[in-house]
């Protein structure tokens, strides 16, 4: 009878998990899904560290058509229960001229992707131009 009690709380939490990892899920897809709604002309720039022991952080920036950062949102924690904040002291710079005080804090790996991922953005859309 205890093993059968044990198996049923595995099944439990397995089931438990599974929810919460596709709730958690949906949540970040609707982020990203209502910042590229509210910046259709933009670039969209996603970056993530990656770490076993440390938080992780999710980094979602969205810069204009000129390479200034409109908005950026960050996701830092090792739960479920993490959410995305905005990061308003990287706003309104050019993508390419961000002071090194604003990179220097505990997601600057993910920050610094996802700025490579606009300025890579821009570089292809710049070159497809070129060659129409």
């Amino acid at each position: 009878m205890a093993e059968l009690r044990l198996a049923l709380l595995v099944v439990l939490l397995l089931a438990l998990n599974v929810f919460t990892s596709l709730r958690h899920s949906n949540y970040y897809k609707k982020t990203v899904d209502n910042l590229v709604k509210e910046n259709s002309q933009g670039f969209l720039g996603i970056g993530m560290s990656q770490s076993r022991f440390k938080a992780r952080s999710i980094v979602l920036m969205v810069a204009n058509p000129n390479g200034v950062i409109e908005e950026c949102q960050v996701m830092t924690g090792l739960t479920i229960f993490a959410k995305f904040k905005r990061y308003s002291a990287i706003e309104k710079h050019r993508i390419d001229t961000i002071p090194e005080a604003v990179l220097k804090v505990k997601h600057e790996e993910a920050l610094k992707q996802s700025i490579d991922f606009i300025k890579n953005e821009i570089k292809t859309k710049k070159t497809s131009e070129e060659r129409t």
